[in-house]
């Protein structure tokens, strides 16, 4: 067991060291974009080593372990899986880890430049998140179609990353159930 140093000079070492990685990881995928156009079966797989090759460089420069526990209590079809969202990590450990699932995530980032165009050809879905009924029944339809599809649903019930509000859990799970 590699056991690291929790001085912040070493700490902060390793997080350069790893951003600069990611950033030359970023950069040699950029081309890759171009598959944002073909089918899912063909752009997830892209997706998944450029997902692949981040979580490598966390685990090889940051040293960082990731345990799963209670698999086995999951279905093989269709479940919704609901995560606390704590950072940029689980969108990318969680698509990983469970196959590309449904994910259900604020609409504003289908707007994005990158994440927009990738998230939209992985049939992500974009959840309106101003209370308008009309869109929230629309994107629960969206998530039935993809469960009755046989895709897992991935949630994030706190709906946000900001620590003031990140333990106030949503209704949309509780609906989409």
């Amino acid at each position: 067991m590699t056991v690291l140093s929790s001085r912040p000079a070493v700490i902060e070492a390793r997080s350069l060291a790893f951003h600069a990685a990611s950033v030359l990881v970023v950069l040699a995928f950029l081309p890759a974009l171009v598959l944002v156009r073909a089918p899912r079966r063909i752009a997830w797989p892209v997706l998944r080593a450029f997902f692949w090759v981040q979580l490598w460089l966390l685990r090889r420069i940051c040293a960082q372990r990731v345990e799963v526990a209670g698999l086995r209590h999951l279905p093989d079809g269709p479940c919704i899986l609901a995560a606390r969202h704590e950072s940029a990590w689980e969108t990318m450990f969680l698509p990983y880890r469970f196959d590309n699932p449904a994910v259900l995530l604020k609409r504003e980032i289908l707007a994005y430049p990158v994440a927009g165009p990738v998230a939209r050809a992985m049939g992500y879905i974009g959840v309106d998140r101003s209370g308008d009924l009309g869109a929230a029944k629309e994107s629960f339809q969206a998530a039935r179609a993809e469960a009755e599809a046989g895709r897992r649903l991935l949630i994030f019930p706190s709906g946000t990353r900001d620590p003031d509000q990140r333990d106030r859990v949503q209704t949309g799970v509780a609906v989409l159930y």
